[in-house]
């Protein structure tokens, strides 16, 4: 069965088997679906079927999947994402982006998008045998971003209004480097709410 957004999952177990890893990409997918997830970050939160020139865009429908606000979070979020280092660092757009890294290192994506476009970067072996060092941030970013250096016609996301580096009040902000929160970050929370 497909959801509202018109994805279907590549693997299905009964309903609410994906568990809390559904958020992070648990949950195998086509990587067209999965693009076309970030349709919705993209835009208003409708999920756009993917297409190739505008004229095949005006001619799909949206469907609703999150909410507005929801969809802005996320991007929110997602612009806050840690880039590799790399030479041409300056020269690279900065777009919302999400990656992944199958276990055994068997593939590397990436998925970013700007106010027009959507790019799916998939890295790994056609025989799905493991590379034992393909990593997402690593090796499909870099390839991401200069795809999105490419384009001529990128447009920049309008980010929310409002600070999102808090996403629920009285919560801690979240940390801003991989090591983890600085010394001088507020303690987290001593209880779940």
């Amino acid at each position: 069965a497909r959801n509202r957004g018109g994805i279907r999952a590549a693997s299905q177990g009964g309903p609410g088997s994906g568990g809390i890893s559904l958020g992070l990409g648990g949950v195998s997918l086509r990587m067209e679906d999965r693009a076309a997830v970030f349709t919705a970050s993209a835009t208003d939160g409708a999920v756009r079927p993917l297409c190739e020139t505008p004229a095949q865009c005006s001619a799909t429908r949206p469907k609703p999947f999150i909410g507005p606000r929801s969809a802005a979070q996320v991007t929110a979020i997602l612009a806050e994402s840690l880039r590799p280092l790399l030479p041409d660092a300056e020269d690279l757009p900065r777009v919302p982006f999400k990656t992944g890294t199958s276990a055994r290192h068997r593939d590397a994506w990436a998925i970013g998008y700007d106010g027009q476009h959507v790019i799916a970067v998939w890295l790994g072996r056609a025989d799905n045998q493991p590379t034992g060092s393909l990593v997402g941030l690593a090796d499909a970013v870099p390839v991401l971003l200069r795809a999105f250096a490419g384009l001529d016609n990128t447009r920049r996301l309008r980010q929310p209004e409002g600070p999102m580096r808090e996403i629920l009040p009285g919560r801690p902000p979240a940390p801003t480097h991989p090591a983890g929160p600085a010394a001088a970050d507020p303690a987290p929370p001593s209880r779940c709410a």
